[in-house]
């Protein structure tokens, strides 16, 4: 990050400087750093795919789901097979509950890449967003068979418990009311 920060500071006005910067920046945690570098480039840089994909990815982080949506579909635009750019993409859509178009962009990104462990995670949420419990189920068990870390087994099987309470209360006969 220190190389990158005085790169730019030397070379202002050498663009590859700032793709640095911003990856840097967002690889550090400093997201709103990295969308102001990613900013600058992408706007001299339009058809640099990778650099949308990581100002998407920023946006996300931001919780600026509209914004990353249009960078995210310029870059999908220009690659429609790129996985991550379907998987932030399809992030950003679960996140403002548009479920049909959140589903469309992860089954590309599982597709495309059958052992992403977060678009086989999203796929499954879109599911359930969708209004398909039982699906969502089958799909974050096959995302528990992708997870690496003990936090991403226990999110899968967080979700697993939530659908499943979800199809038990379709299974279970009306009370009667007294």
């Amino acid at each position: 990050l220190e190389a990158a920060i005085q790169a730019n500071a030397l070379y202002a006005t050498l663009l590859p400087a700032y793709l640095t910067l911003g990856q840097a920046y967002q690889a550090n945690g400093r997201v709103d750093e990295a969308m102001g570098a990613l900013q600058t480039y992408t706007l001299y840089m339009p058809d640099d795919v990778e650099a949308m994909v990581v100002l998407g990815a920023a946006y996300n982080a931001r919780e600026q789901y509209n914004s990353a949506v249009d960078i995210l579909s310029r870059a999908i635009a220009l690659d429609d097979n790129h996985v991550e750019a379907n998987y932030q993409r399809g992030s950003a859509y679960l996140a403002l509950g548009l479920s049909d178009q959140a589903l469309h962009d992860f089954k590309v990104a599982v597709g495309y890449d059958p052992k992403h462990f977060g678009a086989a995670v999203g796929l499954a949420q879109a599911y359930d967003l969708d209004g398909y419990s039982g699906t969502a189920y089958l799909k974050m068990e096959a995302a528990l068979g992708l997870a690496d870390t003990d936090e991403e087994k226990a999110l899968c099987l967080y979700y697993e418990a939530l659908y499943l309470e979800k199809i038990s209360k379709y299974d279970r006969p009306q009370e009667p009311v007294h």
